[in-house]
């Protein structure tokens, strides 16, 4: 299994990290991606982030 990173994997979905940013502020009240555990790419477009437990 050839293994692509974050920044290709993003390239191939149209998506920018102000866009993940974005979507941490509005649902999260993220400030920095410091603050982002992971996020995920949902089949609906839309984007879940999950904060880091610090």
């Amino acid at each position: 299994m050839t293994m692509t990173s974050v920044p290709d994997r993003m390239r191939r979905h149209h998506l920018d990290i102000e866009q993940v940013l974005q979507e941490a502020r509005q649902s999260q009240g993220i400030r920095s991606a410091d603050e982002i555990d992971y996020a995920i790419l949902e089949r609906s477009g839309t984007i879940s982030v999950i904060r880091n437990k610090d």
